[in-house]
């Protein structure tokens, strides 16, 4: 692509607002709803649907308590998998470290105990990156020195 082709392409975006004139994205937060993804959830090469359900636990978690209860049906629906695709996607982000995931109870009027949705708390994406570093590398090594480092991930 030459470099007077991108020009042409950012004035373009520029004129419609998406991008200001220093080459940034113009958010505008204040009407427009978003949730930030860590990048390093990119690193752990998750399935396809192992990503969509933990991009939409964090897109409905509770930011200050981090934790959200959401049905597997929810899940399923809201994602498009089936209901045993949700729960095997639940269990890969589980076994990673991303998210912890607890069971619940509740009683009816009528006194009878029943199983309730589970509560899904999403861990820092840095326990599962440790996990993947000890995994590749067969010893504990922590993410941390990548973080600065100026290091490519693509597969060879």
């Amino acid at each position: 692509m030459t470099t007077g082709t991108v020009k042409k392409y950012l004035a373009a975006l520029v004129t419609k607002g998406i991008v200001s004139e220093n080459g940034t994205p113009a958010l505008k937060c204040e009407t427009t709803k978003f949730f930030t993804l860590p990048n390093e959830v990119f690193l752990l090469r998750l399935p396809p649907s192992a990503f969509m359900v933990y991009a939409y636990l964090l897109l409905i978690e509770d930011r200050r308590t981090h934790t959200c209860h959401p049905s597997y049906n929810t899940i399923a629906a809201t994602v498009g998998l089936a209901k045993n695709t949700a729960m095997k996607s639940i269990n890969t982000l589980l076994e990673m470290g991303l998210i912890a995931v607890e069971s619940s109870n509740y009683f009816d009027k009528h006194g009878l105990k029943w199983k309730g949705n589970n509560l899904y708390t999403i861990l820092p994406v840095g326990v599962a990156m440790d996990g993947w570093m000890h995994s590749i590398n067969g010893s504990y090594t922590s993410w941390s020195w990548m973080q600065n480092a100026d290091v490519s991930f693509g597969s060879k």
